[in-house]
């Protein structure tokens, strides 16, 4: 007798439900916590699920989705993306996509970001925007960090460049997830888009409007322009008039990628 077919993996939203809520728990803890050591970098599960039952803000939407083997038993993920759309700058925006480092390699990071761009493009067209201008993200710089989490930050950064992102050359910095966090200032926020007029540099008040609705949606700020982290930011765009792009080519096939 032959053996059956191993079943492609899947990619399917949460929702919030009591056995969407346990899978979550389930892979934050198993997948997201190891690989973000850093505490200042780590959204809380009980942030994560409130997010869950709003669903979003106004025409914002919050995206939870896992890649899972529908083989295998109940509650197994192979990867977590956790997204957003952001209606402001028309972007698709992703918090953060891990993946089982036992089950990477199978394509699951590239399905999962494929997903958000989907699922964000849906939105920006059915809230009447048209279509979606960017897929964004944010990436540990490898000149900043070492390898931590079992990931090598040069392996990541080649992972993103093949799939089309560049970095922003502005200094950017994610402001404080909680009042017990810290702002980090070792990321680099990424953009893929295929629009003509983004391909030489981007518009100063496009990232201005990514990076206030991205605080105001994803950090929760209620008048983000007020965060000092991000006034910061601000002020420095207002005094360009164009944001060039950082090539992250020079990463590409250094190491292994994240999947």
């Amino acid at each position: 007798m032959s053996t059956p077919a191993r079943c492609e993996p899947v990619v399917r939203r949460l929702r919030d439900t009591p056995d969407d809520v346990r899978l979550l728990g389930e892979a934050y803890e198993r997948l997201y916590r190891p690989q973000f050591p850093d505490p200042n970098e780590r959204e809380s599960l009980d942030n994560i699920l409130d997010s869950l039952r709003r669903g979003g803000v106004g025409d914002d939407r919050y995206y939870v989705a896992v890649a899972e083997d529908a083989s295998g038993p109940a509650g197994g993920a192979l990867g977590l993306v956790i997204a957003d759309f952001l209606s402001g700058p028309r972007a698709g925006m992703i918090e953060f996509v891990v993946v089982d480092p036992a089950a990477r390699r199978l394509g699951l990071g590239s399905r999962l970001l494929d997903w958000v761009e989907r699922q964000a493009s849906d939105d920006c067209r059915s809230v009447g925007l048209g279509p979606l201008l960017a897929l964004c993200a944010e990436l540990e710089d490898p000149l900043l960090v070492a390898a931590a989490g079992g990931q090598d930050p040069v392996a990541r950064a080649a992972w993103w460049s093949r799939r089309g992102f560049r970095a922003l050359d502005f200094p950017y910095v994610q402001p404080a997830l909680s009042t017990s966090q810290r702002p980090v200032r070792h990321l680099l926020l990424m953009v893929r888009t295929d629009r003509a007029d983004m391909r030489a540099c981007a518009a100063p008040g496009w990232v201005a409007s990514l990076v206030i609705e991205y605080a105001r949606f994803a950090m929760r700020r209620d008048e983000p322009e007020r965060d000092p982290t991000v006034a910061g930011m601000l002020a420095w765009l207002g005094e360009r008039s164009a944001v060039g792009w950082v090539p992250l080519e020079p990463y590409r096939g250094l190491s292994h990628g994240v999947g």
